[in-house]
């Protein structure tokens, strides 16, 4: 791969992002000349997630894949606009991230990011998250405002917004009846995310003494930040965990999935099957 300047498309989550770090991380070792840049979505460019990352020259904007409840069309569109943005900012060369699903690769996604970008060897599996010196401030202000100490609180994400994934109140519960009696903060419930960058929740995050998530991206910064996970549930599908538990920090891993929610899950994953197979397999 000798291209003086390459484009990455990226239209997934947050989470995805943190995963892929180590990937982007030794590709920019093995090709330190080259000038990079990223197409991801506008959720991931507010959240502020990139905003420090070293790897990058340039970040660009591109529609959510989900935006139109079309996944096929979406993904179509997130494509067409890289090759507008590898045409307008002269990138080389343009890798779309991610064009194959999970099954078809059966390994974890920080290996697959890798092997989709070449990187070889992969050893380090190390992630990272960017949390400046005035996000760290902020948070040790709210603690010390609100009345709690460092390692004095349990961490909880319950909520993601995409209800199928979201851990009932009673697991939540149960989980914390288990440990030290100590005060929680909740995302979301306990303070509030909206204009704030989610390094701050992230800052949050690693001054508890008990951390219990979903599969979300506080679990995969919690892995990026060294902070072992007392609890993470996974409710999205069977399988899920092989592909993104953390490799770095001890995680109990919790799966729950219902017979009728297991039936809902294959038509939904046999879909994108479909999907991909017509999108990229078709051309």
């Amino acid at each position: 791969m000798d291209a003086a300047s390459i484009l990455l498309l990226f239209w997934h989550g947050l989470g995805d992002v943190i995963m892929a770090t180590p990937a982007f991380r030794e590709f920019v070792k093995q090709h330190p000349k080259c000038r990079l840049g990223i197409a991801v979505k506008k959720l991931v460019i507010e959240s502020g997630i990139l905003a420090r990352c070293p790897y990058f020259d340039s970040i660009h904007e591109i529609s959510s894949a989900w935006e139109n409840k079309n996944y096929r069309h979406g993904i179509k569109k997130c494509i067409g606009q890289g090759i507008n943005i590898q045409k307008n900012h002269g990138y080389e060369r343009l890798i779309v991230l991610k064009q194959r699903p999970a099954w078809r690769y059966g390994i974890h996604k920080i290996y697959r990011t890798a092997n989709e970008l070449g990187v070889k060897p992969f050893t380090n599996t190390q992630t990272e998250v960017y949390i400046s010196d005035q996000e760290w401030y902020e948070a040790e202000c709210w603690l010390k405002e609100h009345g709690y100490q460092e390692n004095g609180y349990i961490f909880l994400h319950r909520k993601t917004g995409f209800p199928l994934k979201d851990m009932p109140v009673r697991v939540a519960q149960n989980v914390i009846d288990q440990l030290m009696p100590l005060p929680v903060i909740e995302v979301n419930e306990t303070y509030s995310t909206k204009n704030r960058p989610i390094n701050f929740s992230f800052a949050l995050m690693e001054k508890a003494r008990y951390i219990v998530v979903v599969d979300s991206v506080f679990m995969h910064a919690a892995d990026a930040l060294g902070k072992d996970i007392t609890m993470a549930y996974f409710a999205i599908r069977p399988g899920i965990v092989d592909e993104v538990r953390p490799l770095n920090v001890k995680c109990r891993c919790v799966e729950s999935y219902t017979c009728s929610y297991r039936f809902l899950q294959r038509i939904y994953w046999l879909c994108q099957k479909y999907i991909y197979l017509k999108v990229f397999d078709a051309r």
